[in-house]
């Protein structure tokens, strides 16, 4: 099984009095009262979930099947530039996250 780190896209937008989050690439969501700790239980889950396709042996084809690259891990990889908020998209709230892949999934870096 290959490491390294994959980049993932993490979605918010504030629905009444509440902010959702998804993982674009895995479908994993949250929702919360506010933005901090949408992205704060979001970022969790999504370590959870990659740690769990490690535990049951499916992360490899699940990465393939969802189009998801893991990429050499060399250190810390540089920040990702993202756009933040874009009009175009309904004010939806975008941010990169990293994510260290072998056993145990560890966040690179936080998305801001």
């Amino acid at each position: 099984m290959s490491s390294g780190y994959v980049a993932l896209t993490l979605s918010f937008e504030r629905e009444g009095d509440q902010w959702v989050g998804e993982c674009m690439e895995l479908s994993t969501s949250t929702f919360a009262d506010s933005l901090e700790d949408c992205q704060e239980e979001l970022r969790e889950l999504v370590v959870a979930h990659l740690d769990v396709l490690e535990d049951v042996g499916e992360r490899e084809r699940s990465f393939e099947e969802w189009g998801i690259q893991v990429h050499p891990f060399d250190g810390v990889p540089p920040r990702p530039s993202f756009p933040a908020r874009s009009d175009e998209w309904g004010g939806k709230l975008f941010q990169p996250l990293l994510i260290a892949v072998g056993s145990p999934s560890r966040e690179v870096s936080r998305a801001v």
